[in-house]
């Protein structure tokens, strides 16, 4: 599956010239490595605690919480700095942004 996701990806922004599509050349340039970090870390836990001793088997959990939280930050980190340096967001400052973001949440 992740193959596939990535040769349409990189198909779709060599077709279409990456500088026009700036979201989907952040998730080819970060997708590939933050899927290795993770498939890293989940297979380290998963031996682990496969072939571990019972009282290691826990011992992966906060690295694999810590791996998957810098890549959830670090992706919507990107996104937003994308949108404040290329879209119709990108003149307002921070604290108007936040407010934006606050008024538009649905409730």
């Amino acid at each position: 599956m992740f193959a596939m996701t990535l040769w349409k990806c990189a198909s779709t922004l060599h077709e279409y010239q990456s500088k026009h599509m700036p979201v989907l050349s952040l998730f080819l340039r970060d997708g590939v490595f933050w899927f290795f970090a993770v498939f890293v870390t989940t297979l380290i836990t998963f031996l682990n605690w496969r072939f571990g001793r019972a009282s290691l088997t826990n011992v992966m959990n906060s690295p694999m919480i810590a791996v998957y939280t810098l890549v959830a930050s670090r992706t919507l980190l990107n996104l937003r700095g994308i949108v404040t340096t290329s879209g119709p967001y990108s003149r307002l400052s921070q604290m108007e942004l936040e407010s934006a973001a606050i008024f538009a949440a649905p409730t």
